[in-house]
């Protein structure tokens, strides 16, 4: 077993336990059972599909909204509601759903998902941006038999189909990586979990029935652990029940970084020239307190 984890070059993981397997067969025929233990074979590479960075995220959308053609708005779709790509080939033409009303009159709709891998059917509430990515579909292209997607003999050719289009408007939009349809899956459970939604609420709309399911598809980064982290400082029930201390310019400076850190966390979700000219005025307003603290 030494002699086939060190070896030159090295046998990969599928390989080992091949060997290691023939070999406790040789051990039980000869012996019995008990001479190779089960925790002496390695566990298999078990990879999944990691989030798109968001450089390549929001390059992706942008390339796809310029192609604009049935496949891209597919993808954009994907990307939006977290759709498994099996589930995705499967919607119906008529998968959009108006439930009412919500408070302060703004329309509510949901796609409804129907029975796929799990044998549920769920419902992924949609903005407005994913309506209109689902009417554009469905303008660009004829349904096919009732289905949203045009369906090419052979229901796994679409997705075949979709995994070109994705790779090719990836290379167009010059991403750092080459990525797979459900890759956007992922991105979009971790940018519903960094916008506040709570874990079981994503696994709901993921589809998943085990949250440790749904902690594989979500990626949490240094970024995220700082944001929470003030997020919860600013509102800890101890610290706003205990006296304020007195006020004092490094104390101002300290909070004003504060804010900046969550405003630097925002930008790299959304960018605007009217958060640039807030962080400008608040590395000034930095700037004054430390001047006041050296006076």
């Amino acid at each position: 077993m030494q002699q086939l984890a060190t070896r030159q070059p090295p046998l990969s993981i599928s390989a080992r336990i091949g060997h290691l397997l023939c070999l406790r067969r040789l051990l039980e025929d000869l012996q019995g059972p008990g001479l190779l233990l089960p925790e002496d074979i390695p566990r298999a590479d078990h990879y999944l599909p990691r989030p798109l960075p968001a450089e390549d995220d929001a390059l992706l959308q942008r390339q796809l909204r310029a192609i604009d053609d049935v496949r891209s708005n597919a993808l954009l779709l994907l990307r939006a509601t977290g759709l498994r790509i099996g589930e995705l080939v499967d919607l119906p033409a008529d998968c959009l759903h108006r439930l009412g009303d919500g408070d302060g009159g703004a329309e509510q709709w949901a796609l409804r998902v129907p029975l796929g891998k799990l044998h549920s059917e769920r419902w992924i509430p949609v903005d407005r941006d994913t309506r209109a990515v689902v009417a554009r579909m469905l303008a660009l292209g004829p349904a096919g038999r009732g289905y949203l997607l045009p369906r090419p003999p052979g229901r796994a050719q679409l997705g075949r189909n979709l995994r070109r289009a994705l790779t090719a408007a990836c290379q167009a939009a010059g991403c750092s990586g080459r990525y797979v349809p459900h890759q956007l899956r992922h991105t979009c459970a971790t940018g519903w979990l960094r916008r506040g939604m709570s874990l079981p609420a994503v696994m709901k709309l993921l589809g998943h029935t085990t949250p440790e399911m749904t902690m594989l598809y979500i990626e949490v980064t240094q970024t995220d652990l700082q944001q929470q982290f003030l997020r919860a400082s600013l509102h800890s029930p101890h610290e706003l029940s205990a006296p304020l201390p007195p006020a004092r310019a490094e104390s101002l400076a300290e909070a004003l970084r504060s804010a900046l850190l969550i405003l630097d966390a925002s930008r790299t979700q959304t960018q605007s020239k009217l958060l640039d000219a807030f962080r400008r005025r608040i590395l000034r307003l930095i700037n004054a307190a430390q001047k006041l603290n050296a006076s």
